[in-house]
């Protein structure tokens, strides 16, 4: 029986022998109940009772605020940093507060507000952006556009555009190019070089030339006209000079588009002047870009009625609408936080107001008050101690509750004699303990 075996007279005697090691038991163990504790558990429980004083036993038991109800230091650091940020914002923009449009903005529901700012602030960098690069004509083009006069900068935007379409690879090719004529006049050579390369195209000669006024017009060009160093008399060379000629003349006209606004710095190649003028169009294109946060602006300011438009082509008017907005939002962010601030001091309050409160609850609530992060950080990280040392409690008061319930005076030597050595060996041994107690019965 319990790990005996043999006669009753051999059970007894060896029963008789064991007692000195397994005979400390004091309660009587009925047949068929089991050990309440394992070996593991009851030195577990051994450990538990030394390692928790009665003191902290005591203090543990306090009233305490759980760690779950507040907001790690991370988060307190964030919330004392965003309020010191949103007291600096309203320290500058105290005085819109008797404003009556910051009053009447008030009362328009948040998320129209929001809309509203993001729009404005979109606006405004927009406005930033057009402005950026050192192009004196783009103040006066952002003036137009707010002021809705705004058709010569998209008629600009377009033709140049068009003139540049596919120019750039060509005028890559042409840079390579060099063309040698005595005549400046690139309309007449442009012409010429059109009527001679169709009167090649149709299979006829230069030769005779003196028969045919063609070729005597365009004699400079097959006679005295040299690309890459060869006679323009033939069809390869004369598709060269076009193309060239074709170039010059779209990027002069691009130039002359431009005038007013940019001026051809002489001496460059096509591909540099294309450049050039490509960072004009890209600045142009940055002003048109004004456009569209304008007019959404236009839109949420006229929805939420209770402000009148600002006169838009007036740049500092929409930076003091900014301002206004951007106060509103410091005003509400401050609520916000406080709000915040007022809801993790809810919980720590109840705990204060307890019958048995803990000392940490009044240490978290100087910390909100001071807004001190490292007394904060302290507390909590103090409080997720005393959370985990708590477990540690509850699992002690489970397991010597069951072994209350089984083994009542064993119980009772253990709670008063738990730090003297003898439980050292017996921490290892309950369980043979029970088998021995249980056959002692038997």
């Amino acid at each position: 029986m319990s790990g005996y075996e043999g006669t009753v007279q051999e059970i007894s005697k060896l029963i008789k022998s064991n007692e000195s090691q397994y005979g400390w038991i004091p309660d009587r163990i009925e047949p068929g109940i089991p050990v309440p504790l394992s070996n593991y558990e009851f030195k577990k429980l051994l450990h538990l009772l030394r390692d928790i004083s009665d003191s902290e036993r005591t203090s543990l038991s306090m009233d305490m605020v759980k760690s779950s109800e507040l907001m790690e230091p991370d988060i307190f650091l964030k919330i004392i940093k965003d309020e010191e940020d949103v007291k600096g914002e309203l320290e500058t923009c105290k005085h819109y507060s008797e404003d009556h449009k910051f009053l009447a903005l008030l009362e328009v529901d948040v998320r129209r507000r929001v809309h509203a700012l993001e729009s404005i602030t979109q606006l405004r960098m927009a406005i930033d952006e057009g402005l950026r690069r050192p192009f004196g004509w783009l103040e006066k083009a952002v003036y137009d556009m707010l002021a809705d006069q705004d058709q010569p900068l998209r008629s600009l935007h377009e033709i140049s555009k068009m003139r540049m379409a596919g120019i750039v690879q060509k005028a890559q090719i042409v840079d390579d190019y060099h063309l040698d004529f005595a005549d400046t006049d690139k309309v007449k050579v442009l012409a010429d070089a059109q009527d001679l390369q169709e009167y090649l195209k149709s299979g006829k000669k230069i030769g005779g030339w003196f028969k045919n006024k063609l070729i005597v017009r365009t004699k400079y060009l097959w006679d005295a006209t040299f690309i890459d160093g060869r006679k323009c008399d033939n069809l390869i060379s004369l598709e060269k000079i076009l193309d060239i000629l074709d170039v010059d003349k779209r990027i002069n006209l691009l130039w002359k588009d431009w005038t007013g606004k940019a001026q051809n710095p002489g001496g460059l190649s096509y591909v540099t002047q294309l450049a050039l003028l490509s960072e004009q169009l890209e600045a142009l294109e940055s002003i048109l870009a004004i456009d569209r946060p304008l007019q959404r602006c236009k839109e949420l300011i006229c929805e939420l009625s209770v402000l009148s438009e600002p006169k838009w082509h007036r740049t500092e008017e929409i930076i003091e609408l900014e301002k206004l907005f951007k106060a509103i939002q410091a005003f509400e962010t401050e609520k916000e936080i406080n709000n915040k601030i007022e809801k993790i001091g809810g919980p720590i309050d109840h705990c204060i107001n307890l019958r048995n409160p803990h000392p940490i609850n009044r240490e978290f609530r100087v910390a909100i008050m001071t807004r001190d992060l490292d007394a904060w950080t302290k507390a909590y990280h103090k409080l997720k101690e005393f959370e985990e040392r708590s477990k540690l409690l509850s699992e002690r008061e489970v397991l010597f509750e069951r072994l209350r319930e089984n083994i009542p005076e064993l119980s009772s030597d253990l709670i008063n004699t738990y730090e003297d050595s003898v439980w050292e060996q017996r921490s290892e041994g309950l369980e043979n303990a029970w088998k021995w107690s249980l056959a002692d019965t038997w």
